[in-house]
């Protein structure tokens, strides 16, 4: 009996780890950030997760708390680009954060994703 729940228990953990990671949706691009709840100031993890692809394409990402902004951008190897990208913005100060991924292929169409977090504190900048 024991066996059995000790089984069930890592089954369950197991789907719980799985079910953090981004999986490009059907648009090509999606976005997990991590902690969505934090203290200030905290380190932002943002995954994403893309669809691969035979062109180079641009990945963009970009947050704006209102008194804090920061982007960053890469090109993306056509098939050779990463299925998951991950990036970490440390000592974000308190605020609402939004947080944009877009994603541009060579012929200028896109496909976007978002999610967001909370970081907690108060802002002394």
């Amino acid at each position: 009996m024991r066996r059995s729940a000790l089984l069930v228990l890592l089954l369950a953990g197991a789907l719980i780890l799985l079910g953090t990671q981004p999986v490009a949706g059907a648009d090509g691009v999606d976005v997990h950030v991590s902690p969505h709840v934090a203290g200030a100031p905290a380190t932002l993890r943002i995954d994403i997760g893309i669809t691969p692809a035979s062109s180079d394409r641009t990945l963009e990402v970009w947050t704006d708390s209102g008194h804090y902004a920061r982007s960053s951008a890469w090109t993306l190897d056509g098939a050779n680009g990463p299925r998951l990208f991950t990036v970490e913005w440390p000592d974000l100060p308190a605020g609402h954060y939004r947080v944009f991924v877009r994603l541009t292929y060579k012929d200028d169409r896109h496909v976007t994703a978002e999610d967001s977090a909370d970081i907690m504190g108060t802002n002394t900048r």
